[in-house]
């Protein structure tokens, strides 16, 4: 079996290639992929599990951490637009150049899906370099495990788990709320062992699990956290 360190090491050179290799290789509009349609449906299923009554009457800034292709962004738009709220929506993700099979990158659908929604925007970079105050942060799939980050071809360099959530706490605005949720309970626990330890104190957790016509495959474990007013 492969070592963690070469693991890494292989991952960080792939990962060097495609951001160096970030340019489109294709012409033409871009189409919604089917499945992400269905994944942001089932996903909003998902939030709607969660209590959303405390939220501001006002310009929402929402943003969704490791979004991928942030293909969450018309869904999360609508989801939002609750009468009394503006969302304005951001998508981060770090490995933004990954190549799907039609030779597309993440990037390139971020920013199609981006356009999809009213007042929203993808940017590819390190979520620990963001410094625009949020009242919502989504982070939907924190890797609080070294062979988590690894699985999804990222070097261990950027498995900072601790550094992570104590960001989302100094980025999130007094009352601001933080949804973490995880692909199986153990993930899920250590996820809100980091989220407390950042300051964040727990409001609701809820559950989804897969059917056999869903796009996703694993299941979904959360919780709501608030920011308490210092």
């Amino acid at each position: 079996m492969i070592s963690k360190s070469l693991w890494s090491f292989r991952n960080r050179v792939d990962l060097m290639i495609r951001n160096a290799t970030a340019w489109s290789l294709r012409r033409g509009p871009i189409e919604s992929r089917p499945e992400d349609l269905r994944a942001a449906e089932e996903l909003t299923g998902f939030l709607g599990q969660f209590d959303w009554n405390h939220l501001p009457s006002k310009s929402l800034e929402i943003v969704d951490i490791g979004c991928r292709n942030f293909f969450l962004a018309p869904a999360l738009d609508t989801f939002f637009s609750q009468p009394g709220h503006w969302p304005r929506l951001h998508g981060v993700e770090l490995d933004a150049h990954r190549r799907y099979s039609n030779l597309r990158t993440r990037a390139e659908f971020g920013h199609h899906y981006a356009s999809t929604a009213r007042n929203a925007s993808f940017h590819a970079m390190d979520f620990l370099d963001w410094n625009t105050p949020a009242d919502i942060l989504l982070l939907l799939n924190p890797f609080v495990e070294p062979r988590s980050l690894l699985a999804w071809g990222l070097p261990l360099k950027h498995f900072r788990p601790d550094a992570l959530f104590r960001h989302c706490h100094r980025t999130l605005n007094p009352g601001g709320t933080f949804l973490v949720c995880s692909p199986n309970q153990r993930e899920a626990d250590k996820a809100a062992a980091f989220a407390q330890s950042a300051g964040f104190a727990p409001r609701q957790t809820a559950s989804w699990c897969p059917e056999s016509h869903h796009v996703q495959r694993c299941g979904r474990t959360g919780t709501l956290f608030l920011k308490t007013p210092s």
